[in-house]
């Protein structure tokens, strides 16, 4: 029999007969009932207790139904967990104002016999109400969910740990202090574990050690400054560590460690510990250790994880710590660096400019004359002395001439005036080899003398002057490509090593500063380019002059050459014709051998005619002579009748022509011969230098306001080294011609004047064994 609420509240106010059948019933309910996994109840509100509850209680909890009946609801308040004590109590306040149907869901946990709590999740309803209309029984059923909160709290740990991961990480990623951050971990995981002390100890060079950082809760001894120095940390436990072992014990009593160990610990309070190692730069950096103190306790493999995880962080806070004090350090070093160089480069600022000034004008000169006389007066302007001048060497170095001079003192000249490198041998010796030479007036005897060896310099115009510095004006070696020496010598009469020399002279005693002597040096350095630029443009200017003269002449000389063969090319030809004609006017007609031999001449002949005229036509171009008549040119109807030879000849060959002419190209004017010139030189290249069964593409286009062609064949690649030359005269690729077709070198030299006659360009590519040549012309 089913009963709903409504029907049994009123049974009980108006039939007591109703009640007499609930209890007649009460034994088949039980059975059906006590079937049923869940816990099934019926709670009296009046009497404060359940007035029935069946036998998966006891499977679930251990208590009998029959204990939990009787006892009451202060029984049953007696095992809810203290946490959960509220919370029950708002349930059933809403119970009490639900309406009919109405359920109202809430877990909690009880304690079951075996002392262990059990998590359950309750379903409640009203199930009968008093004549108020007030609840009186409540129908409820319950089941265990304690593996669903088991895996809820796992995943709620695991979330939590990647947060405080997440958290540390981020936190290192914006701090730099190390301190601060090893702070903030210790208190993190403190409070993530739940447990009584979190250290991290670092180690010293001799594997002793100090508690570096700590968080430990109330009522428990602070480490922290404690120095460790004990035989179990000693080396080969550390390595251990290094290695990256993982040390978790639940209780140091029973976990069979070292005694010293046990004692060690025992002493801190420890009752479990959990060690991890932090390594950087593959050593042992210290321990993150966490320490429960209150009883054992079993270590989680989440809570070792997060560890682990976290080892990692700080090994990173460590390394990014010391980088950033790396770096504080060495920034404080180079802005110590800056303020000593930056004295420096102010007192050299001035000379940088002036050196600047100098070499500008000295380079951007090639007259070897302006440059020296620029230099000497550049250098007597800027640092205030009385004199200066350029003395050169002979090739054999046995001389110095002086060739330029500049003074504001009235000290007479000594240009011209020859010095013997023999009469002053140590002062020459070091211009040779490119050092300079500084000396000063002696007192004693009225000369010149060395300001390191006090040896006397010439006797000369010098020695009237206080102070002399000669600075070498030295090419040098090392910055001279191989065979340099004889072959600038030979063209420009200079090598390397000391051209000549500055020498500056002051009257009064002038002590001549670094900066100073680094000025004349650079300025003498730049005078030795200068002047090796300013005589290989006069070598290369007359080596220009003597090579155009010898291509006038080529061209004067192919030029009349050409003329005079092409006479008597052409008298030959005619012969040809007439001694043909006549042959076949006989009676009876010339052999075969005959008939091949007046071919070959025949052949021949045109050969040559084709050779000369070609060289005319390039002397004309060159010579800018070659006439040009413009006319208007369909190219869609033009090139068909000009390439239809060209077709035939690739059939010849066992070579596919394919012909590409856009529709929609404008008419192009362009002298019409030139143009044809070029078709047929590029399509005969194509065709001679392509094997057989290879395709030749022509190509036409309109892009822009130019007409494009391209011609392009298979099975011959050029190399790059030769596609600069290509266009030369009488040039011709090597390797590219293993048919022995022969030429002159003179088809696309011929083309590519033609090309700059009509005002327009031509390029080649050559790759992946196909070679392309294309001409862009403008449309007028």
């Amino acid at each position: 029999m089913r009963l709903n609420s409504g029907d049994y509240s009123r049974g009980v106010v108006e039939s007591p007969s109703l009640e007499e059948m609930l209890h007649k019933n009460h034994h088949f309910i039980q059975q059906v009932t006590d079937t049923s996994r869940n816990i099934l109840y019926i709670y009296d509100l009046a009497e404060q207790k359940n007035v029935y509850i069946n036998l998966a209680i006891t499977t679930v909890l251990g208590h009998h139904a029959e204990t939990l009946s009787q006892a009451g609801s202060s029984f049953l308040f007696s095992l809810l967990h203290p946490d959960d004590v509220k919370k029950l109590a708002e349930h059933q306040q809403r119970l009490y104002t639900a309406r009919d149907n109405e359920t109202f869901e809430i877990e909690y946990r009880l304690q079951r016999a075996d002392g262990e709590w059990c998590w359950l999740s309750s379903r409640d309803t009203i199930f009968s109400r008093n004549q108020d209309g007030s609840p009186r029984q409540i129908l409820g059923t319950a089941k265990e969910i304690n593996h669903h909160k088991q895996i809820e709290e796992e995943l709620r740990q695991q979330t939590e740990r990647e947060r405080l991961v997440s958290r540390i990480a981020e936190r290192i990623h914006q701090s730099l202090d190390l301190q601060e951050i090893l702070n903030t971990t210790v208190a993190d995981v403190r409070q993530f574990l739940q447990t009584d002390r979190v250290i991290i100890y670092r180690f010293e060079s001799n594997w002793s050690g100090i508690v570096a950082v700590e968080s430990v809760g109330e009522g428990w001894l602070s480490l922290l400054g404690t120095a460790i120095k004990d035989p179990c940390f000693e080396k080969p436990s550390v390595n251990n560590h290094g290695r990256g072992r993982i040390q978790a014990v639940e209780d140091i009593q029973t976990a069979g460690l070292a005694e010293c160990y046990v004692e060690l610990l025992t002493q801190y309070q420890v009752r479990a510990n959990l060690v991890l190692p932090i390594t950087h730069e593959d050593r042992v950096w210290g321990l993150l250790i966490a320490h429960h103190c209150r009883a054992p306790r079993h270590w989680q493999s989440l809570e070792i994880e997060l560890l682990h995880g976290l080892a990692t962080q700080v090994a990173i806070a460590i390394q990014q710590s010391e980088l950033y004090h790396r770096v504080q350090q060495l920034n404080t070093d180079l802005e110590r660096q800056v303020r000593e160089r930056t004295q420096q480069f102010q007192q050299s600022l001035t000379f940088a400019d002036v050196l600047k000034r100098i070499t500008d004008r000295i380079r951007d000169s090639l007259d070897e004359q302006q440059i020296l006389q620029t230099a000497v007066q550049e250098v007597v302007s800027v640092l205030k002395v009385d004199y200066c001048c350029a003395a050169l060497y002979d090739p054999e170095h046995t001389t110095a001439t002086v060739q330029y001079e500049f003074t504001h003192a009235d000290l007479g000249s000594g240009i011209g005036q020859v010095l013997l490198v023999a009469d002053t041998p140590k002062v020459h010796d070091r211009l040779l080899k490119g050092e300079f030479f500084e000396s000063y007036e002696c007192e004693r005897t009225g000369y010149l003398a060395s300001a390191e060896t006090g040896d006397m310099a010439c006797p000369d115009l010098f020695d009237r002057f206080a102070a002399k510095l000669l600075c070498p004006i030295f090419l040098d070696p090392a910055s001279c490509q191989p065979g340099w020496d004889s072959l600038e010598q030979s063209t420009c009469g200079i090598k390397p090593g000391a051209i000549g020399y500055l020498a500056v002279i002051d009257q009064t005693y002038h002590v001549f500063s670094d900066t100073e002597i680094k000025l004349v040096n650079q300025v003498a350095n730049q005078c030795a380019i200068a002047i090796r630029q300013a005589r290989l443009y006069q070598a290369s200017q007359a080596q220009v002059k003597a090579l155009e003269r010898l291509n006038h002449l080529k061209d004067d000389f192919l030029s009349t050459v050409s003329h005079e063969l092409r006479t008597p090319v052409a008298s030959m030809k005619m012969a040809i014709q007439m001694l043909e004609l006549s042959l076949k006017q006989e009676a009876q007609p010339p052999s075969e051998k005959t008939s091949r031999y007046l071919q070959i001449l025949y052949h021949q002949c045109e050969r040559e005619i084709g050779l000369i005229t070609d060289l005319l036509d390039l002397q004309r171009l060159e010579a800018g002579i070659q006439p040009l008549n413009p006319t208007r040119i369909t190219l869609q109807l033009w090139i068909p009748q000009r390439v239809i030879l060209f077709q035939e000849l690739a059939k010849n060959r066992q070579q596919t022509l394919q012909i590409e002419i856009s529709p929609e190209i404008p008419t192009l004017t362009c002298d019409a011969p030139s143009l044809e010139r070029i078709l047929v030189e590029l399509l005969n290249n194509a065709c001679k230098y392509s094997p057989p069964g290879s395709t030749l593409h022509f190509k036409v286009w309109a892009e822009a306001a130019k007409i494009c062609l391209s011609v392009s064949n298979t099975g011959v690649k050029i190399p790059v080294e030769e596609i600069s030359a290509i266009f030369d005269k009488f040039h011709r690729v090597p390797n590219t011609d293993p048919w022995k077709q022969g030429g002159t070198g003179l088809g696309l030299a011929l083309v590519q004047k033609l090309v700059n006659h009509l005002s327009g360009s031509i390029r080649v590519e050559s790759t992946a064994e196909q070679t392309c040549f294309t001409v862009e012309l403008p449309l007028t």
